[in-house]
């Protein structure tokens, strides 16, 4: 699930961690295919480790999903946010 929240925030998740600038790990299920992509820019609670995306992040990552899970139509695709 792709979520918003503000650095410095209390989680939603937990309700107990803050929120600092990090990277993360996102990962989509589409058609059969599950599509991993790593170092995601976001802003990750120090205590469960989710992960809050921009908008522009979020646009990014359905562009980098959906051109993965079209890639080889392996199982499994991985990739770098870039």
């Amino acid at each position: 699930m792709l979520r918003f929240a503000a650095m410095g925030t209390q989680c939603l998740a937990c309700n107990s961690g803050t929120l600092e600038r990090g990277t993360t790990t996102a990962t989509f299920e589409s058609e059969g295919t599950t599509v991993v992509i790593r170092n995601v820019p976001a802003d990750v609670c120090g205590s469960c480790g989710e992960g809050y995306y921009d908008p522009l992040t979020t646009e990014r990552l359905l562009e980098l999903a959906a051109a993965a899970a079209e890639w080889s139509g392996a199982p499994v695709q991985i990739c770098d946010f870039e």
